[in-house]
């Protein structure tokens, strides 16, 4: 048995996040205090190795250097509304703008979900506040370039409008 004085902390410094196909990551205690899931699976269940089923390796792997980057920096929430022109240098400090600003259209919705997922409300806004940056000033046909979309046909538009009809009846100008 090892005999500690006092004055030396035993408190985990680190803690192991596994990824679902069972990557492991290392945080630090403090850094996973920026999710709201790992900071409540370690105050009730005192946890030091937790695994993400739902989360893909490199998901985690940028939500780990997200909570690094905030282990000692608070995350600054930007509020809408944005400016327009959106420069993200001059809403967000530059390691969360080299964290995202590069990233594919596709990246950045499945790192929100898993930001949601694992409950990381900076990062979640950090994305939105980037999503938004995409579409603001731009024409339709833009935005629809951006993030891929094509034209639906007049079927699909059919369909949508049965499928959400109470709702456009509720806002429709009548």
């Amino acid at each position: 048995m090892e005999v500690v004085g006092l004055d030396e902390d035993t408190t985990p410094k680190f803690m192991t996040l596994k990824s679902k196909e069972d990557t492991s990551f290392q945080v630090s205690i403090q850094g996973a205090k920026c999710s709201n899931v790992l900071k409540t699976a370690m105050e009730n269940d005192n946890e030091n190795e937790i695994t993400l089923d739902r989360v893909k390796h490199d998901m985690l792997q940028l939500c780990v250097k997200y909570m690094e980057i905030h282990a000692t920096q608070e995350p600054k929430l930007i509020q809408p509304p944005l400016p327009y022109p959106c420069n993200l240098r001059d809403l967000m400090i530059p390691e969360d703008v080299d964290l995202i600003d590069n990233l594919p259209v596709l990246t950045l919705f499945e790192l929100i979900t898993c930001a949601n997922y694992m409950d990381i409300p900076g990062l979640m806004n950090i994305l939105s506040v980037k999503i938004a940056s995409l579409i603001k000033g731009k024409t339709t046909e833009e935005i629809k370039k951006t993030f891929g979309i094509d034209e639906i046909t007049r079927e699909e538009e059919e369909q949508v409008k049965e499928e959400f009809k109470d709702l456009l009846d509720l806002y429709s100008d009548k």
